[in-house]
């Protein structure tokens, strides 16, 4: 069971492209829905609507993105027959990534730098609006209440998974890739598949390299490693390697993936890593 509850901030709104921009949070993090995006980047009704379709198999639920279904929707003040869906700051660039023009550029930079950010300059909240708001209480007191008890089913639901993942998390070591799909029971195939579709590693040349924002969660390393080609000639490459935190996250989010909570981690000590950035020269 997850916890899905939009909360009230501190600060009520703040000013995108000249349009006063209410904000929403959920789960600590603000979060856009898609008509707020077409309204601040000018675009007709339902675009951002489309291109989510269109990329919702490369987003991932729970990270880029989370849904309501239409009852909560309603009990928010929303209506949304086919469900809310609320768009994270992770999930927005990939949404207009297709609108080039100048004004998203500056819209795009507005609301990463003014709206997702909190420490951003908003306009502050009236608490007296929001307490004669009859809405706005209702739905404060439904979603503290909502909290309380999901709270207290995830620890009931997550307790029996709790041992398995945490030996991972204070783990010492890391995993290779192929490592990583026998530990999480996923085909290597589907595995790197899965990596590639959602953002966690990229070509460059014959070289394939993590996403930094996913080497900045932790997820992930860049090990480099060097050879001599055929040629002779020193070549510089690099082996992707998976944390314990990273092991954990994927365990959570790779469709079909599993711990066996019987399994026992082999900890050998690594080698002092050496920059990618740092080539070998040749020897006269």
């Amino acid at each position: 069971m997850t916890v899905d509850i939009i909360s009230t901030p501190a600060i009520s709104s703040v000013t995108i492209n000249n349009r006063d921009v209410s904000i929403l949070e959920h789960k600590g993090q603000r979060v856009v829905t898609l008509s707020m995006i077409d309204e601040v980047h000018q675009r007709p009704e339902g675009t951002a609507r489309r291109n989510f379709n269109a990329n919702k198999g490369r987003l991932i639920e729970g990270e880029d993105y989370f849904v309501r279904n239409s009852s909560e929707a309603r009990e928010l003040g929303f209506t949304a027959p086919k469900g809310l869906v609320l768009i994270a700051e992770s999930g927005y660039p990939m949404l207009v990534k297709s609108f080039s023009d100048d004004l998203a550029w500056q819209v795009q930079r507005q609301l990463v730098n003014s709206y997702f950010r909190k420490e951003a300059g908003a306009k502050p909240a009236d608490p007296m609006a929001f307490l004669n708001d009859p809405a706005a209480m209702r739905a404060a007191l439904l979603g503290y209440t909502e909290k309380v008890i999901a709270l207290e089913s995830v620890n009931a639901e997550l307790a029996p998974k709790a041992a398995a993942h945490d030996r991972f998390s204070v783990a010492i070591g890391e995993y290779g890739l192929q490592e990583t799909a026998k530990i999480i029971q996923v085909k290597p195939k589907v595995f790197m598949d899965w990596l590639d579709a959602h953002r966690c590693r990229y070509s460059r040349g014959a070289v394939k390299l993590a996403y930094q924002d996913k080497i900045d969660a932790g997820y992930f390393r860049n090990r480099a490693t060097y050879y001599t080609d055929k040629n002779g000639e020193p070549q510089a490459g690099n082996t992707i390697r998976v944390t314990p935190k990273g092991l954990t996250w994927l365990a959570k989010v790779v469709p079909g993936a599993k711990i066996d909570p019987d399994y026992t981690v082999s900890i050998k000590e690594e080698e002092t890593p050496v920059p990618f950035s740092r080539l070998k020269e040749a020897a006269s």
